[in-house]
C-alpha cells in the first residue's frame, strides 16, 4: 500500500479530478525552503556534549545537518535517534559513522518533483544548492507535505476544514479535531483498556498507541488504520484515516528509523 506521503505527493492529480481545485506542486521549492541562515547544524569538530546541547534545544527538529566548518561543507545528516542510540554503545563510533547521505536537489525543482525525490531516495531532508554549487537552504518532506495540505483545506472550501475526504474514502484528518467532531465521518472503537480521558484526535492516537508516535507510523484500531502524515515537534499535526480489508490487533507498525 502506499504511504501517506506519497499519496499527498499525488493529490494534486486526485484533487482537480474532483473538484477542480489547483494545488501549488508544480511551484519551485525556492519558496519553500529554510534559509541557509536559519539552519541549525553540527559541526564535524563538536563534542558529544555540544551536539547533545543542540538536539535537546532544538526538540522540534530530529534531524540536524552535520557539516565540516561550514553549511556549504555538508557531510550528510544526522537523525537525533541514531545519536542518542549511539550513547548507549560502549565506544562511540564518532559523528562521521552516524550520518545518512546527504540529498542534493536544484533549486529550480518543484514541489511535486521534490517529494517525489525524498520519497524515492528514502531522505526526509533534502539540501538546495544554487547556481554556484553552494547550499542555497534545505526542505524536509514533512514541510513540504504540510505546506500541500494546508493550502488544498484552503483551496478546497471544506466547511470542516480539519478533514479532507480523498476519492478512496480515507481521510486526511487535523489531529486537534475533536472526537465528537471526527464521529460524524467514521467510527472509531475506543481504545482496550483506557480510561478515555481524550478529547481529541490525537489524544486518542496516543491512548492507542500508548507513546508518541513519529511521522509514519501506522496505529491499528478496529477496522481502521491511522497513519501519521506529520508531526510538529511532538505534537500530532496531520493524520491519514483508512479502513482496512479485515479487523487486525489494535496497535501500531512503525516507520524505518529515519
Amino acid at each position: 500500500m502506499q504511504t501517506a506521503v506519497y499519496s499527498v505527493v499525488r493529490m494534486k492529480e486526485t484533487v482537480q479530478e474532483e473538484k477542480g481545485i489547483f494545488l501549488p506542486a508544480h511551484r519551485r521549492i525556492g519558496s519553500s525552503l529554510t534559509r541557509r541562515t536559519d539552519i541549525v547544524w553540527i559541526d564535524t569538530g563538536m563534542k558529544k556534549n555540544e551536539i547533545l546541547g543542540i538536539i535537546n534545544t532544538h526538540p522540534e527538529f530530529s534531524q540536524f545537518p552535520v557539516c565540516a566548518g561550514t553549511v556549504d561543507a555538508v557531510l550528510g545528516v544526522l537523525t537525533a535517534r541514531a545519536f542518542l542510540a549511539s550513547l548507549c554503545e560502549p565506544v562511540w563510533p564518532g559523528i562521521k559513522a552516524l550520518v545518512k547521505k546527504p540529498l542534493y536537489l536544484s533549486e529550480t525543482a518543484t514541489i511535486l518533483r521534490t517529494l517525489e525525490l525524498l520519497e524515492e531516495s528514502g531522505c526526509r531532508t533534502g539540501f538546495v544548492i544554487d547556481e554556484y554549487g553552494g547550499i542555497e537552504g534545505l526542505v524536509t518532506r514533512n514541510g513540504l507535505v504540510s505546506e500541500l495540505l494546508e493550502e488544498a483545506r484552503t483551496n478546497a472550501g471544506e466547511e470542516d476544514p480539519a478533514v479532507f475526504r480523498r476519492n478512496d474514502g480515507s481521510l486526511l484528518v487535523d489531529g486537534q479535531i475533536r472526537m465528537e467532531d471526527i464521529g460524524e465521518y467514521v467510527s472509531l472503537p475506543a481504545p482496550e483498556g483506557s480510561a478515555h480521558d481524550y478529547y481529541t484526535l490525537a489524544g486518542y492516537i496516543l491512548a492507542v498507541n500508548g507513546n508518541i508516535p513519529k511521522t509514519g507510523d501506522i496505529i491499528r484500531s478496529g477496522p481502521y488504520q491511522c497513519e501519521i502524515v506529520d508531526m510538529d515537534g511532538h505534537r500530532i499535526d496531520k493524520v491519514l484515516i483508512s479502513k482496512i480489508e479485515a479487523d487486525e490487533p489494535s496497535g501500531s507498525v512503525t516507520a524505518d528509523a529515519q
